[in-house]
């Protein structure tokens, strides 16, 4: 196949998963990565012009197990999806396209295999000064008085050296701002971005000490802090200081989000290159034969805030979701790197979890109403039915009345015995109308079953308090 091709029509009419372009993973970096930008450019150009779909995530998966032909998708999030379809479609129509793309996936899904025992123990999480940016610089008061892009630095900081006291601790310089009951990140972001309800803050987010894998040339990746296989890249905030020491007062404000990254050439190209042929090919996995991703994914919308470190932010430091396989993560221990220790668990299935999402909150309840419209339905049929076969029959439908023993014999005295007093005649005429009896325990005078007029569970009832039950 060429080294990328890219799809014309963008259709969610069916799925609220798309295929934007497939690439072969064995081409040139720099090729794939200029495919994977057009790719982007063109996802973000269908959003902006869809008011409904800001939500979205990009999934970069292979086809098949070779791993050599990979699809780039478009996952838009499935309650929008399923809200659009009813500006179009009816209402059963909208369950029949639903129904079928989640049973498609379910069909497909395979569950990967339990993880085995890991020969390490992962490395426990710190806590961390979650405002560390805020510690360290004066926010700006205004875009007149000073250039928000450029924030001076906290007046009256302090730095303090802490080789001084401990020697053997990877942290150079602590901040007198900081709680006192939290670890100072090393690797921070200072960039000022616009706020959801207040004045411009700081990125703040950071990179947990114990979590870095991989700093190079203006990326950083990181572990999760779950023990799974997957890890996260990141712009370096500190771009240029790369496993170097990051001077003090140094304002780290290397800052991309995700919008910047899906069509940036620079990063795709590296993610490609280094990230994958040189560092997990090569070092980590020694020229193996498998690739050692099985899924590369980015994140917008309601998706990508639910990560954030700041709720209140209007955009947020952006980082690649790579699922590694379990191969890869065996090879990181025996490298002995100790931030991906323990991470054998499975990541996150985002195609069921979308599945499970749509289902809890739209799809589950229409079909179970549409379910219980369906045997009222049914109930409605079986009743015209039964009316249809009386009918046929020549059955009147039974109508109830109770009389006492005296009415009763009164009724059968004015209207079915004869001059003669022929009582087997005035029987016969009785149960030619369809009336006969069934207690024969309580009957008086005749016994009615001998003269062959009646048998036990016949439609005449007298009960123990002299009344008689009539269906006639």
């Amino acid at each position: 196949m060429t080294s990328y091709a890219i799809f014309d029509n963008i259709n969610l009419e069916k799925k609220p998963i798309v295929e934007i372009g497939t690439f072969n993973i064995k081409c040139p970096p720099k090729t794939i990565a200029e495919g994977l930008v057009k790719m982007g450019t063109k996802c973000l150009d269908f959003i902006e012009q869809s008011v409904a779909f800001n939500t979205f995530r990009i999934e970069i998966t292979p086809v098949n197990d070779q791993k050599l032909e990979w699809v780039y998708n478009l996952q838009v999030q499935t309650t929008t999806w399923f809200e659009h379809l009813c500006q179009n479609f009816s209402k059963n129509e909208i369950m029949e396209i639903a129904r079928s793309y989640v049973n498609s996936v379910r069909d497909s899904y395979s569950p990967p295999p339990p993880p085995r025992k890991s020969e390490k123990i992962s490395v426990p999480s710190n806590k961390y000064c979650e405002h560390h940016a805020d510690c360290n610089f004066e926010h700006p008061i205004s875009e007149i008085d000073q250039d928000w892009r450029n924030p001076r630095p906290k007046k009256n900081t302090y730095l303090i050296c802490f080789h001084e006291q401990n020697p053997n601790s990877d942290k150079c310089y602590i901040s007198v701002h900081c709680p006192s009951n939290v670890d100072q990140p090393i690797i921070f972001c200072a960039k000022s971005l616009p706020q959801m309800n207040r004045t411009n803050h700081f990125c703040n987010w950071y990179a947990e000490n114990e979590r870095i894998v991989l700093e190079n040339n203006g990326w950083i990746v990181l572990s999760q802090q779950d023990d799974v296989r997957e890890v996260l890249i990141c712009p370096h905030p500190a771009i240029g200081y790369e496993n170097d020491t990051i001077p003090p007062n140094y304002q780290q404000i290397n800052h991309k989000n995700n919008r910047e990254l899906i069509k940036d050439f620079t990063f795709w190209n590296w993610v490609l290159e280094y990230f994958l042929n040189t560092y997990l090919t090569k070092e980590i996995c020694e020229d193996s034969k498998q690739c050692p991703i099985e899924l590369l994914a980015l994140n917008f919308g309601i998706w990508k805030a639910a990560e954030a470190k700041d709720k209140r932010a209007k955009e947020f430091h952006g980082h690649l979701h790579v699922h590694l396989t379990r191969s890869a993560i065996d090879r990181f221990e025996i490298n002995e790197v100790d931030a991906m220790y323990g991470k054998i668990g499975i990541p996150k299935q985002y195609s069921i979890q979308d599945c499970e999402e749509l289902e809890s909150k739209y799809l589950l309840n229409l079909e179970i109403n549409r379910l219980q419209q369906d045997m009222r339905d049914v109930r409605d049929y079986l009743g015209e039915l039964n009316e249809k076969m009386d009918h046929i029959l020549g059955l009147k439908p039974p109508s109830i009345t109770t009389m006492s023993m005296e009415q009763f014999l009164q009724k059968l005295d004015d209207f079915y015995y004869d001059r003669n007093n022929n009582f087997m005649s005035y029987l016969n005429s009785f149960q030619e109308h369809g009336i006969s009896v069934v207690d024969i325990d309580y009957l008086k005078e005749k016994d009615w079953i001998e003269l062959g007029v009646v048998k036990i569970g016949d439609r005449i009832i007298m009960t123990r308090e002299s009344k008689i039950v009539c269906t006639s």
